[in-house]
């Protein structure tokens, strides 16, 4: 009984040992996983906002352009 206990305890050790030498190794690759998942989603975002911005500013001038050929087109016409 005592020899197959300490089979046992020796079975458990030897897989914490690897555990423990394994665990720095999957800590950083799930980290640096979740943070390269996490920067890409704000990346996407950040281009997504850049360019409803640009395109806000592209309407806002084209508004800005079609105003003042209106306001010309009747002070020609008034002269």
């Amino acid at each position: 009984m005592i020899s197959t206990l300490a089979k046992s305890k020796s079975k458990y050790l030897g897989r914490l040992c690897c555990g423990f030498l394994a665990f720095p190794f999957l800590y950083e690759y799930t980290k640096e996983f979740y943070w390269t998942q996490r920067l890409k989603k704000l990346n996407m975002d950040e281009i997504i906002s850049d360019r409803f911005t640009w395109l806000h500013h592209c309407m806002i001038k084209d508004e800005i352009d079609r105003t003042l050929l209106k306001q010309s087109a009747t002070k020609l016409k008034d002269n």
